[in-house]
C-alpha cells in the first residue's frame, strides 16, 4: 500500500511507463519500453526520471530494475486485470516480431512468457498453433537446462492451444488428425517432463493420448520408456519388466 500510493503521486506519463515496465518484468531496458509505447528514447527515459528521483526504479548499465519486487508488484497492480492481459500480449507480439535471429533463443522463454500471459486474446487457429510452436521450442530449452516443471508448464500450454486451435467438436482427436507431428511432440515432451517432476498422474494422461492416437511403434517407443522409468521410480519392477516385453513383442522379439 505505501509503494502504491508512492507510484500514485508520481505524475502520469511516469506512472503509466512504470507499469509497461512491470509487465516487461524486474529488469528493463529503454528501447523495449521505447518499441512498446511507440516514444522515443529521450522520451521515455524523461517520463522515468521522476521514478529516479524518488528512488523507485535503478539503473545497472544498460537496464534498469526496480529498486524492491515490491514497487514492482505494486507498479503491476494498478493495472486491470483486461489491460493487462492486452499489454502482455502486445509486448510478447512485438518482441517476437523485431527480436533479431542471433538473438531468439536467448529471449525466447521471455517471449514466450509475455504471450502465454496474453493468450486469452488469441483466437484464430494460425495464432494459436504459432504459439504452440513457440511454447514447444520454449519447453525443450527449458528441459535441455534441467527446469523440468517449467518446461512441463510450457508444454502443458501448448498441448491446451493445439486443442483449441480446432472449432470442431472432437477437440484432441482433431489436434492428432490436423497438428500430428507438432501433438507428438509436445505430448511426448509433456510426459517425460512430468515422469521428471514425479507428476505421475499428469505423465499418464499425456502418455495415453500417445498411445491411443500415434500412427507407429516407433512414435510410440519414448513414452514406453518413460513409462518404464516411472514404473522404477514407483518400486514396480514386474510393471517395468512387462511393459518392456509387450514392446518387444510388437518387434516379434521373445
Amino acid at each position: 500500500e505505501l509503494m502504491t500510493d508512492r507510484i500514485s503521486r508520481l505524475r502520469v506519463e511516469t506512472r503509466e511507463i512504470l507499469k509497461i515496465a512491470a509487465c516487461v518484468g524486474s529488469w528493463f531496458d529503454l528501447m523495449t519500453l521505447s518499441l512498446i509505447q511507440n516514444m522515443s528514447i529521450d522520451f521515455v527515459l524523461s517520463c522515468l526520471s521522476g521514478a529516479i528521483d524518488e528512488g523507485l526504479i535503478v539503473s545497472k548499465g544498460q537496464v534498469y530494475t526496480f529498486y524492491h519486487d515490491r514497487i514492482q508488484e505494486a507498479a503491476y497492480s494498478l493495472i486491470p486485470v483486461e489491460e493487462k492481459v492486452r499489454m502482455h500480449n502486445r509486448i510478447g507480439r512485438l518482441l517476437l516480431q523485431n527480436t533479431e535471429k542471433k538473438d531468439f533463443n536467448e529471449k525466447i522463454l521471455y517471449i514466450v512468457n509475455q504471450m502465454n500471459e496474453g493468450k486469452s486474446l488469441i483466437h484464430t487457429e494460425d495464432e494459436r498453433l504459432e504459439l504452440a510452436r513457440l511454447n514447444l521450442t520454449a519447453g525443450i530449452k527449458a528441459k535441455t537446462s534441467a527446469a523440468y516443471r517449467s518446461a512441463l508448464h510450457y508444454f502443458s500450454t501448448g498441448i491446451e492451444l493445439i486443442n483449441n486451435a480446432d472449432s470442431g467438436d472432437n477437440g484432441c482427436i482433431n489436434c492428432w488428425n490436423g497438428f500430428y507431428d507438432l501433438a507428438l511432440s509436445l505430448y511426448s515432451d509433456a510426459v517425460e517432463s512430468a515422469y521428471l517432476c514425479t507428476e505421475y498422474s499428469e505423465m499418464d494422461t499425456y502418455a495415453d493420448a500417445v498411445l491411443a492416437n500415434a500412427r507407429n511403434i516407433f512414435d510410440k517407443i519414448p513414452v514406453y520408456e518413460s513409462l518404464i522409468h516411472k514404473f522404477v521410480a514407483q518400486n514396480r519392477p514386474l510393471d517395468a519388466i512387462s511393459t518392456g516385453l509387450d514392446v518387444l513383442k510388437i518387434f516379434n522379439i521373445r
